[in-house]
């Protein structure tokens, strides 16, 4: 299948610095520390799609998400990287998952375009990237012919913090649909026993879907979105030359920090 849409990955880098303090803490939450590595997690996720093959149409700007208080601290470990440009949308409070979403796809399509986003958070640690590549293309043919598409991964032990898939039918063009879902179930289901597993943990919320998909989460999660279809405070540029000065956010468009 030729993919004609192109793929705007969206880095979700909120986070409080609660989980693993006081290596992580507010100011400096765990998705900036080199945990696994010698890159950040934040800069292994902005890495992660590289060798995506060029067919995939890969957005050599990635939209990142994130709380107004890091966004520098975002900026310069990008910078660090060669990711010189991304647009960084910033939450002056955090809001979940489904904010976070809905004001990347507003800025993915302030253009009228209508990009395929691919939702990575900031934390996760992938091994195995030539894997993560292929289900990336199959997801993106997927999402090409209108499915929202979700990652699974198989559970290797009962667990109540995460929320589990299970699995119905093949598709036709690769891939399950989805039967149900659960979150934080008590009791979790059991790990698998059995070879392709029907139940899978959630990759929480590695999505691929097209930007206008997530329109709909505004009329879903009216409290938790209405404050993303409303400009934040500032816009700030960088510049190598002088300090970032803030200037006046025009109305009905996300914050955004571009660098040079």
């Amino acid at each position: 299948m030729t993919l004609t849409s192109p793929l705007v990955p969206v880095i979700l880098c909120g986070g409080s610095g609660t989980r693993m303090w006081p290596l992580s803490r507010e100011t400096y939450p765990k998705q900036f520390l080199a945990l696994a590595g010698e890159h950040t997690m934040l800069q292994d996720t902005a890495l992660r799609l590289h060798g995506l093959p060029a067919s995939a149409g890969l957005s050599a700007t990635p939209i990142v998400v994130c709380n107004v208080e890091h966004r520098f601290l975002a900026a310069s470990q990008l910078a660090a990287v060669g990711v010189h440009h991304p647009a960084i949308v910033l939450e002056p409070t955090g809001r979940n998952t489904a904010p976070a979403l809905t004001l990347a796809a507003l800025q993915a399509s302030a253009e009228g375009a209508d990009p395929l986003l691919l939702a990575m958070p900031a934390d996760h640690v992938v091994t195995d990237r030539p894997a993560l590549h292929a289900a990336v293309l199959q997801a993106q043919a997927a999402a090409e012919r209108g499915a929202m598409v979700t990652f699974g991964i198989v559970a290797d032990r009962p667990e109540t913090g995460y929320g589990y898939i299970q699995r119905g039918a093949a598709q036709p063009h690769g891939g399950y649909g989805i039967t149900s879902f659960a979150e934080n179930p008590t009791p979790p289901p059991p790990a698998p026993t059995s070879t392709p597993a029907t139940i899978c943990g959630t990759a929480a919320c590695f999505w691929c879907v097209p930007a206008s998909g997530c329109a709909p989460l505004g009329p879903a999660e009216p409290t938790s979105c209405k404050p993303a279809n409303k400009p934040c405070s500032r816009r700030c540029a960088t510049s190598t030359s002088s300090a970032p000065t803030p200037t006046p956010l025009s109305p009905a468009r996300p914050t955004r920090l571009t660098t040079p």
